[in-house]
């Protein structure tokens, strides 16, 4: 799960136009550093959902990684200055007996974790670090 940090400050400080230029943008970026087989869609506001279907715990995070410091080293134009925005990821991997319910909770959990520490970061649901690979 991806949010978009601080998201509410760009609709009020430039306007809903530029934030749904923003949300477009971050579809964009998405959709450039994903697999062709890598679902994501918006989920509401700016959230978006992303799912990597046969990719390790370790791939997820490179891949989400990938994805955070991108969109950090993006500009984001509007009509007065560029504006850099972050974002937050909450990884979860799946497991066996797993519902979709269950999947966005323990996400949504990773997410505000990635938050609480201080956002534009990367956060793994803890259940997941058992499985997590070395190296």
């Amino acid at each position: 799960m991806l949010d978009i940090d601080f998201f509410k400050k760009v609709n009020d400080e430039y306007g809903h136009v530029v934030g749904d230029k923003v949300l477009l943008k971050m579809a964009r970026i998405i959709t450039s550093l994903l697999r062709e087989y890598d679902p994501f869609g918006r989920i509401g506001g700016e959230e978006f959902g992303i799912f990597l279907p046969n990719t390790s715990l370790q791939q997820a995070k490179e891949i989400t990684q990938r994805l955070c410091d991108t969109i950090n080293a993006s500009q984001f134009n509007t009509s007065s200055k560029p504006i850099s925005i972050s974002v937050s990821i909450g990884i979860v991997q799946c497991w066996q007996g797993a519902t979709f319910e269950s999947l966005y909770s323990c996400a949504d959990v990773a997410l505000y974790e990635a938050k609480d520490k201080g956002r534009n970061q990367v956060a793994v649901h803890s259940n997941s670090l058992s499985s997590l690979d070395p190296g």
